[in-house]
């Protein structure tokens, strides 16, 4: 599929009311690699990183839509000590609460924006890694400036980063082999 600002999305799609969906037979989500970061040393200003780019040199970032500018480029996040992040493959589509559900709630699947940017940096090019970079997305779920938890995605597509950001428990079906970070218990 070819949306309108010409990236090529592998099944990214929104399904209303779950139309078209097949119920399968199986887990949901299929546990993937897991990743440690170091953590950070300094305050985390997303409108510091999350900036246009195509600076080879730098994290290449193409688009930045959705609900990103406004509730999440204004925040600014306290420094993280080394994390684990665990990926997760979507096996079928699935909403956000089917997602938390099979992760053990809503209180397991969040992450910070400090980590997302990690992730971008050590795949600054699309370059294989944990995140995907074949059109497939990356999800995480960040608590935006009022507090409100929101899902970040973050794919490769014209030669840089595509980040957006969304509502939960919107009417949005996430498609499968989309991959779901969260922090390793």
């Amino acid at each position: 599929m070819v949306a309108q600002d010409g990236c090529t999305r592998a099944g990214r799609y929104e399904t209303l009311g779950g139309g078209g969906n097949i119920a399968m037979d199986g887990p949901l989500l299929t546990p993937g690699a897991t990743v440690r970061l170091k953590g950070s040393n300094a305050p985390f200003v997303a409108s510091e990183h999350f900036v246009f780019c195509m600076d080879d040199k730098k994290v290449m970032v193409s688009y930045i839509e959705g609900g990103f500018p406004k509730w999440l480029m204004p925040k600014t996040e306290q420094p993280v000590g080394a994390t684990t992040l665990r990926c997760y493959e979507l096996q079928r589509d699935a909403p956000d609460d089917d997602i938390f559900a099979a992760l053990g709630g809503e209180q397991h699947c969040e992450s910070t924006l400090t980590e997302v940017f990690m992730l971008m940096q050590e795949q600054n090019h699309g370059q294989e890694g944990v995140l995907a970079t074949n059109g497939f997305g990356n999800h995480f779920y960040i608590r935006d400036t009022a507090g409100v938890l929101r899902m970040v995605g973050v794919h490769w597509c014209d030669g840089g980063w595509f980040v957006e950001g969304d509502r939960i428990r919107g009417e949005a079906w996430w498609p499968v082999k989309d991959r779901v970070f969260v922090r390793a218990a």
